[in-house]
């Protein structure tokens, strides 16, 4: 129970995180803070439930895994705990830290590909996609039906046209 201190409180024993612990921890948060541009301060609790979620950590592993954690995090956040203690060395100093830094000529491969990705897909789908002026153009000509002129389907036409003529008037 390295870094652990046992306190009284009343009747039961509730364990308290040595101050170096906490110290470390929040030199480190506060480095996190000032590097991943958050606005605001953390919260007391949001300080207390990163204290929880690393509580079983020596100062030692503590600052080697936050080490690694701002070599290693890419993104614009905070890293959240979780990644913190992937972080924590399994041996002193070694590389177990699941993500490795990614160099700025790699970051720029990586959104190279992605920019041409998109771009070739905007041109795939601007390819079956028809614009407002395109449908404006566009002529459908019918193409010719070949019609069987029976005895129904002429009978059929003509009691058409009355009823034609009868709603429109004669002038069709």
């Amino acid at each position: 129970m390295a870094g652990l201190i046992a306190m009284r409180n009343g009747s039961e024993e509730q364990p308290r995180r040595s101050t170096e612990f906490s110290q470390s921890l929040k030199r480190w948060l506060a480095m996190f803070g000032e590097t991943f541009q958050r606005s605001s301060s953390l919260s007391e609790l949001q300080v207390k439930a990163y204290e929880v979620a690393l509580a079983d950590l020596s100062v030692d592993q503590l600052n080697q895994a936050c080490e690694k954690t701002l070599r290693a995090w890419t993104l614009v956040a905070m890293p959240p705990p979780g990644f913190i203690r992937e972080c924590v060395p399994s041996e002193p100093l070694s590389e177990s830290c699941p993500a490795k830094p990614i160099t700025s000529e790699e970051r720029e491969r990586q959104w190279e590909s992605a920019r041409a990705a998109g771009e070739k897909y905007r041109a795939n789908i601007q390819e079956r996609v028809l614009t407002i002026a395109d449908l404006s153009k566009t002529v459908v000509k019918p193409e010719p039906v070949r019609v069987i002129a029976t005895n129904e389907r002429l009978e059929l036409l003509a009691r058409q046209k009355r009823e034609i003529e009868a709603k429109y008037g004669g002038h069709t």
